[in-house]
């Protein structure tokens, strides 16, 4: 439970499971409070439907077309005050077809994987969990574990550590697709992502 003296945390959410569970968590959390980072056009209008069906609703969308500077100010002051952030780290923004990425083996095959939200984390300075919330058996599991106490970055390695984070957080994804495959809602060619740059830059 957040309090005045502890510091926020980053989530790194997936396709894989239910992470639009993270508003059930919220109300039994009373006091915890949730921003989604959500790479949609249609954000807008979903977070205000969120607050119609629930008016005291502690998750909030905050829709991007990238992370700036100025957003990453606005999440390092949720984060101070106790706030947590969720971004989700498998996959590239359909519309961002620019941004850097880094090749990491998932199920056999070379995939693309962002490097944004590793690079906020870096920016952010807090504690990086992941989080699945797993359908199995009628339940819905949830499975949070901690990622790194602080992701840092520094400019004469950063390319070398930035692919030691991506590649860890491809593993831990692709251990829970092969352990709960029907979990996993991909809707597109997860391997097709064409980028003008390769590897990280």
């Amino acid at each position: 439970m957040p309090s005045a003296h502890t510091r926020g945390k980053l989530l790194f959410v997936s396709h894989l499971g239910m992470a639009e569970t993270c508003r059930a968590i919220a109300q039994k959390q009373k006091r915890l409070v949730i921003n989604a980072l959500v790479f949609d056009q249609n954000a807008k209008r979903m977070s205000k439907m969120l607050k119609q069906l629930n008016s005291d609703s502690s998750v909030h969308l905050i829709p991007v077309q990238n992370v700036s500077i100025e957003t990453a100010i606005l999440l390092e002051e949720k984060i101070n005050r106790g706030e947590w952030v969720a971004i989700a780290a498998d996959r590239v923004p359909v519309t961002d077809t620019k941004q850097r990425t880094v090749k990491a083996k998932f199920l056999g095959k070379e995939a693309h994987f962002p490097i944004g939200p590793f690079i906020l984390a870096s920016l952010l300075t807090c504690e990086v969990a992941t989080m699945f919330v797993i359908k199995s058996h009628g339940k819905y599991l949830v499975e949070a574990r901690s990622f790194a106490s602080e992701i840092k970055l520094d400019r004469k390695h950063r390319d070398a550590q930035l692919e030691h984070y991506v590649r860890r957080y491809a593993a831990e994804l692709e251990r829970k697709a092969v352990q709960y495959p029907l979990n996993w809602f991909n809707f597109y060619d997860f391997w097709s992502y064409h980028t003008t740059q390769e590897g990280v830059s």
